[in-house]
């Protein structure tokens, strides 16, 4: 009976709770994280937002942070992704939500001095959001909603790669990120340090916090 009655609760909790918002952002908002990881807003248009990664390149994200970058580009290669409209549709963040969308990424790879390769690739993701819980980082210890994301081969349909984002109300961004790719074990991840806001997040203040890590 025990048991029965703390499953109706946390049924419950689920569904009576708040649906998170896509994050709002001020300009100069910074996050800093243990692996050295520093994103700064830069700039804001609708939902695409510059970031720096401090005193280094910058680039541009969708607000739905889950999604890859909207443009991105390398010494050797660049590329633009397109998301399918269904991947908007994860926001605001829910317990139990599930979304499934495609990413297809125009690649141009420099062969040599003058001569460029062409290639699409595309993804098959899906991501759902769990119900929320403690997650202890650096930063201190915050309740977030974990979105896990899978990805799948657009070919095959097997599962090539997992990415875990945990998102606090609180912090208004996420808290830790963790992923696993599936054809050769890696792991890796990152849990924030600090976040920075208003005249706080000054060079000399983020260099100080970067060098005791």
């Amino acid at each position: 009976m025990g048991v029965l009655l703390a499953w109706i609760a946390l049924a419950v909790s689920i569904t009576t709770a708040p649906a998170a918002a896509l994050p709002q952002y001020e300009i100069g908002d910074s996050f800093i994280y243990d692996n050295g990881r520093v994103e700064q807003l830069v700039s804001t248009s609708a939902n695409a937002l510059t970031w720096s990664a401090f005193e280094g390149r910058q680039y541009v994200r969708d607000r739905n942070f889950v999604l890859p970058l909207l443009k991105w580009e390398t010494v050797e290669s660049r590329g633009t992704p397109e998301v399918s409209p269904e991947a908007a549709a994860l926001w605001p963040l829910e317990p139990g939500k599930t979304v499934r969308f495609r990413v297809v990424t125009d690649v141009t790879r420099a062969v040599k001095e003058g001569v460029d390769r062409r290639r699409r690739r595309a993804e098959l993701w899906t991501c759902r959001v769990l119900p929320p819980a403690s997650i202890t980082v650096p930063a201190g210890t915050f309740e977030a909603l974990e979105i896990r994301c899978e990805e799948f081969s657009s070919t095959t349909m097997r599962l090539v790669s997992e990415e875990r984002w945990y998102y606090s109300e609180e912090v208004g961004h996420y808290v830790s990120r963790r992923w696993t790719e599936l054809s050769t074990g890696r792991r890796g991840g990152y849990s924030l340090v600090a976040k920075l806001q208003g005249i706080e997040a000054n060079p000399r203040r983020i260099r100080n916090i970067l060098s005791k890590l």
